[in-house]
């Protein structure tokens, strides 16, 4: 079965790791299912608290297929966590200082 949708899930991998990433598609095929994320990063505790790190940070592909007997399971995440991906993930945001550009 395939899906095609796209939403932000946490996975814990059986490595021990933590991933938050948008969902953008799930093939289910018996025991060989994957799901294709983008945006992948880590979570990881610091002595400040939870923090983001790209899981990635030395590939290019994205996005990126993970089999499904890798994933111990997937939740939805925090609105906490969700909130911090989602600012890491977006656009850059410039301010509006009032510059104006044209004619006079």
């Amino acid at each position: 079965m395939y899906c095609n949708f796209m939403t932000t899930k946490i996975f814990k991998l059986v490595t021990g790791e933590n991933v938050i990433a948008e969902v953008v598609e799930r093939w289910e095929n018996g025991r060989d299912g994957t799901y294709t994320i983008d945006k992948p990063f880590a979570i990881i505790v610091t002595k400040e608290g939870i923090g983001l790190m790209p899981f990635d940070m030395f590939g290019k592909a994205q996005p990126i297929v993970i089999k499904e007997y890798h994933i111990m399971f997937a939740a939805e995440p925090d609105p906490e966590i969700l909130a911090a991906y989602k600012s890491q993930t977006g656009g850059i945001v410039t301010p509006d200082l009032g510059i104006q550009t044209g004619g006079l």
